[in-house]
C-alpha cells in the first residue's frame, strides 16, 4: 500500500527497495536529509509538498542508527530507570538501542528542519509517526501483543516565520490545541489544513490546525477502529484525565502520587501534569546525603537531582519518607537539607516522614522542618484484631507523648489504622497535628473520581495529603 501511495507522486525517490517486504534497509535515514536539499535547491514558481517516509524507530532498533550515534550502552541506570535497572542484560540492550535510534531520528529531523529553514516563503514540517513502540517492556508495536503504550506518538510541527505571518491563525490555532487528544487518521485533514488546500473532501471538525477541531474522547478509536482510547487499560490516558479533574478542584497538593523514586518516574507525573510527589529517601552517612530508595542496596538518584530535573519553582509539596533515620544522622540530615534549601527554597515544601521513636528526630523540627511521624501499622492491626482496648488506649497515650517530644507537625498512616486515629489518638493530639494518609484510588482508575468523592480520608478536612498509587514503567 505504501509503494502503491508513493507513486502516484510527480517525483519519487526510492533508497530502500525492501518495503512491505521486510525491515532491512539499505541506507540509513539521513541520507534523505540529502535527498530534500536537492528538491529545495530546484528553482520552481510553483507550490511544493514533500512527503519523506523515515524507518525512524522501527524495530530491529539497532540497525536504525550510524555508529557514531551509540551514545547509550551498558547497564541502565537506576536513577533513571528504577527497578527496569534489574532487567536482564538482552532487554537492557535494546532499551539503549532504541534510545541511540532515538537520537538518530532527532537529528534526522533537525537536518529536515534546518533544510527547510533556509528557504524563502511559507513553509512548514509536519512530522508525525504512524504507531508507537513499547520499547521498555520489549513488545514493539505487534497487535497480538497490543497494549495503550503503543499509541504514545510525538506530533511535531514548524513554521517558517513567513508561514507564521501569512497563516497566523493557522498557527495560533494549533498552540490552542497542544493539549487536546488527536489520533493520527486525522492526519488528511490536518495536513489539507495546514497547506490551505481547497477541497470538498476536507472536514474542518477533522482538522488539527481549525479552530473547528473536536474529537470527543469516548468515540475517539484506534487499532484500525477496535479500542476506544477511554478504555479503562488505557491508564495513560486515565492518568493524565485523572490529573486534570485534580487540577480543576485545587487538588494537586493534596492527592499525591506515591513512590516516585526514579526520574523516570518523575518525568512521567511532571508530564501529567503533577507538581507534587511522595519519594522514599536514605541518609548515606559517607557522602553525607539523600539519595532516592526504599534500602541502602537500591538507592538510585542523588535527593536534589529531582530538583534539577524539573523547574524547580514550580514543585508545590514533597512527601519524603526518611527510611533509614537514627541518631547519628540527624544532625549531618539537618546540615545536608540546611544546604538544599539556600539553593532550592524548600523548607516549606517538604513534609520529612519517620517511623523513629527517637527524641532526635526533633532536631529537623528545631530547624524549621516539616515532620512527621509513620504510625506502626502491623502493631495497630494486630491491636485492633485482638480486640486490646486496652493496650490501643496505652499505645495511644505513650504515642501523644512521643509525638509532643519529637515536636512533629503531622502523622502518617495506613487506612488500616484511621480507626485508631480516630477513636484513640486524636483525642489526645493538638489541632495543629496534621494528617497525611494513604490510599486514595489508584489514579490509573477510569471511576478514580467518583472513588475519590466516596473515600473517607479524602472527606476527612484534617487529611492534609492523601497518597494515590501512580503506574510507571519506571
Amino acid at each position: 500500500m505504501i509503494s502503491v501511495i508513493a507513486n502516484e507522486a510527480d517525483h519519487l525517490v526510492a533508497l530502500n527497495h525492501t518495503i512491505g517486504k521486510h525491515t532491512r534497509t539499505q541506507h540509513y535515514d539521513g541520507a534523505l536529509i540529502n535527498e530534500v536539499q536537492k528538491v529545495l535547491a530546484e528553482e520552481t514558481d510553483k507550490n511544493r509538498v514533500i512527503f519523506v517516509h523515515l524507518m525512524g524507530n522501527h524495530g530491529t532498533y539497532a540497525s536504525r542508527y550510524p555508529d557514531d550515534f551509540h551514545r547509550f550502552d551498558g547497564d541502565l541506570p537506576r536513577d533513571v530507570f528504577g527497578d527496569l535497572a534489574d532487567s536482564g542484560h538482552g532487554k537492557q540492550q535494546k532499551i539503549n538501542h532504541y534510545d541511540n535510534s532515538i537520537v538518530y531520528n532527532d537529528h534526522v529531523v533537525d537536518g529536515l528542519i534546518s533544510a527547510l529553514s533556509k528557504e524563502r516563503g511559507a513553509t512548514a514540517l509536519l512530522y508525525m509517526p504512524d504507531h508507537a513502540d513499547d520499547a521498555l517492556a520489549g513488545k514493539g508495536h505487534h497487535s497480538s501483543k497490543f497494549n495503550f503504550h503503543m499509541l504514545q506518538i510525538p506530533m511535531l510541527v514548524w513554521f517558517s516565520e513567513d508561514y507564521k505571518h501569512t497563516y497566523q491563525p493557522t498557527v495560533q490555532a494549533l498552540q490552542a490545541h497542544k493539549d487536546t487528544l488527536f489520533t493520527n487518521d486525522m492526519f488528511y485533514d490536518t495536513l489539507l489544513g495546514l497547506m490551505h488546500v481547497q477541497t470538498d473532501r476536507y472536514e474542518a471538525k477533522y482538522d488539527f490546525t481549525s479552530p473547528d477541531y473536536t474529537l470527543d474522547a469516548e468515540h475517539a478509536l484506534v487499532l484500525h477502529g477496535k479500542k476506544h482510547v477511554t478504555d479503562k487499560k488505557n491508564m495513560l490516558w486515565w492518568q493524565k484525565e485523572n490529573a486534570r479533574f485534580l487540577q480543576r478542584e485545587g487538588l494537586l497538593s493534596r492527592i499525591l502520587p506515591h513512590k516516585i523514586n526514579s526520574l523516570g518516574k518523575l518525568d512521567d507525573i511532571w508530564r501529567d501534569g503533577y507538581r507534587s510527589w511522595e519519594m522514599d529517601v536514605v541518609f548515606d552517612a559517607k557522602q553525607q546525603s539523600f539519595f532516592a530508595g526504599s534500602s541502602e542496596s537500591k538507592k538510585g538518584a542523588k535527593f536534589e537531582t529531582f530538583f534539577k530535573r524539573v523547574p524547580h519553582q514550580s514543585v508545590q509539596k514533597v512527601w519524603v519518607e526518611f527510611n533509614n533515620f537514627a541518631a547519628h544522622h540527624a544532625l549531618p540530615a539537618v546540615q545536608y537539607l540546611e544546604a538544599l534549601d539556600k539553593k532550592y527554597q524548600l523548607k516549606q515544601r517538604l513534609m520529612i516522614e519517620s517511623d523513629t521513636e527517637s527524641d532526635a528526630f526533633k532536631i529537623l523540627a528545631k530547624h524549621g522542618w516539616q515532620t512527621m511521624y509513620y504510625l506502626p501499622t502491623k502493631k495497630i492491626t494486630r491491636l485492633i484484631q485482638d480486640n486490646d482496648v486496652q493496650a490501643l488506649k496505652t499505645m495511644a497515650k505513650q504515642m501523644a507523648a512521643q509525638l509532643r517530644r519529637q515536636r512533629v507537625s503531622g502523622i502518617s498512616f495506613d487506612a488500616k489504622v484511621y480507626d485508631f486515629v480516630k477513636v484513640y489518638l486524636e483525642p489526645r493530639l493538638a489541632n495543629s497535628i496534621g494528617y497525611y494518609a494513604w490510599y486514595a484510588p489508584a489514579l490509573k482508575a477510569n471511576d478514580f473520581q467518583q472513588s475519590l468523592q466516596h473515600n473517607s480520608l479524602y472527606k476527612d478536612k484534617r487529611v492534609n495529603v492523601l497518597l494515590s498509587k501512580y503506574a510507571s514503567q519506571y
